[in-house]
C-alpha cells in the first residue's frame, strides 16, 4: 500500500487531480514499476480509454499524458537492471 501511495503521489506532483489519479490506478497502474512494462502507445491508449470513458470521463489533458510518459521513460533503467536478475 505504501508504495502506491507514493506512486498516487507522484501523479499529484504531475498534476494529476485526485480522480485522474484514482484512474490510472484503477487501469491497473499502482506502482511506478508497471509503467515501465507498457509502451509509450499503451500509455497514450490508457490516458485516452480515461479522458473518453462513457461512464466516468476524467479529464487528462496532454501534458499530464507527457509527464506519465516521462515516468514511463524515467523506470525503464530500473526495469532493464531488474530483468538482468
Amino acid at each position: 500500500m505504501a508504495v502506491q501511495a507514493a506512486f498516487q503521489a507522484a501523479l499529484g506532483h504531475n498534476g494529476f487531480s485526485e480522480e485522474a489519479q484514482l484512474a490510472v490506478i484503477a487501469q491497473g497502474f499502482n506502482t511506478m514499476s508497471l509503467l515501465g512494462l507498457v509502451t509509450s502507445d499503451q500509455i497514450k491508449q490508457v490516458c485516452k480509454l480515461i479522458h473518453e470513458s462513457p461512464n466516468n470521463p476524467v479529464p487528462i489533458n496532454i501534458v499530464q499524458q507527457q509527464l506519465l510518459l516521462a515516468m514511463r521513460y524515467w523506470v525503464l533503467p530500473v526495469n532493464e537492471l531488474v530483468s538482468l536478475w
